[in-house]
């Protein structure tokens, strides 16, 4: 589960979490082999709140869209904010792990 820590506020609801309504990720092929990989992260989402064991959700559906995840992953790890890059080797671990368990096929990442 996912919680906001600073979550907006209605009377009675604090929505302080989020509803992963679909994620996206997509690699553009280059056209050259050894060009860094281009990918394109696309998420949306919705907050919601929990009250006498219901949910409650917002409206709005809100989005996040990288056309270059991994140029600004590198770009923010250079200022030192490693969060993006290190998100990227989790997907990474995560897609290893589905196709040796799904398809049985040993992966490593390297």
């Amino acid at each position: 589960m996912i919680t906001v820590t600073t979550p907006e506020t209605a009377p009675a609801l604090s929505y302080d979490r989020v509803f992963l309504q679909s994620l996206s990720i997509k690699q553009k092929i280059a056209a050259v082999d050894n060009e860094q990989a281009q990918y394109c992260i696309y998420l949306s989402f919705k907050f919601y709140a929990v009250a006498d064991n219901k949910r409650y959700y917002k409206e709005e559906m809100e989005t996040v869209k990288i056309d270059d995840y991994l140029t600004l992953a590198y770009e923010k790890a250079q200022t030192g904010d490693m969060d993006l890059l290190l998100a990227f080797q989790g997907i990474q671990n995560a897609v290893a792990i589905l196709i040796t368990d799904v398809k049985n096929i040993n992966t490593t990442v390297s």
